[in-house]
């Protein structure tokens, strides 16, 4: 059996006020709130679960995955032993 989830990679986040957003037109650039070499978050589901880099594949933008969270709570987890 198969399920659809969505996948999102967080690039960065802003804060727009509504007449910011209602003004926006198609070519606008704005700056987010992280530096493009910073780790990406990817989301599966809703559920914070995988870092990230921007890369490419082929010619083609894409998402290289780094580290899993699951991954990332069990090296914390050994660090605190």
């Amino acid at each position: 059996k198969q399920i659809a989830l969505d996948v999102i990679a967080e690039l960065g986040s802003m804060d727009l006020t509504v007449g910011e957003l209602l003004s926006l037109e198609s070519g606008d650039a704005f700056m987010l709130d992280k530096k493009i070499d910073e780790d990406i978050e990817i989301f599966v589901g809703g559920e914070r679960a995988y870092i990230g880099k921007p890369g490419k594949v082929a010619s083609n933008n894409a998402i290289i995955i780094v580290n899993s969270i699951e991954g990332e709570k069990n090296s914390n987890e050994r660090e605190n032993e």
